[in-house]
């Protein structure tokens, strides 16, 4: 994987959580999850995954972006469970993520 790719795929992250924000009837579904599939072409394991979109709602709520990149990091790092990104990757992964978490935060605070 290139880390261009990298980076756009940690934004595909964060628009999964700004999705999520939005009333749920009025969700566009298959952005949704064409956003995921993306995602998760990058991101080696569907609860890292997880883990990343609750970290981005906790920075739309709080602001917290510095904890949101170490979070993302970690997450996608990986542990003994399973083989992660590379943390060259992971940390362009978590740029992108903050990045997007970013504009979707400005837009929330000013509606």
């Amino acid at each position: 994987m290139e880390l261009n790719q990298a980076y756009v795929a940690g934004r595909v992250i964060a628009k999964i959580a700004g999705l999520e924000v939005d009333n749920w009837r009025e969700m566009n579904h298959q952005a949704h999850i064409q956003c995921m599939t993306l995602a998760l072409e990058v991101v080696p394991d569907s609860d890292a995954l997880e883990v990343v979109v609750e970290e981005c709602l906790n920075a739309f709520r709080t602001g917290d972006l510095r904890k949101l990149k170490e979070e993302t990091i970690d997450a996608l790092v990986g542990d003994s469970d399973y083989e992660g990104l590379d943390e060259e990757t992971a940390k362009y992964v978590a740029r992108g993520v903050v990045s997007e978490t970013l504009n979707i935060r400005r837009y929330i605070h000013m509606i």
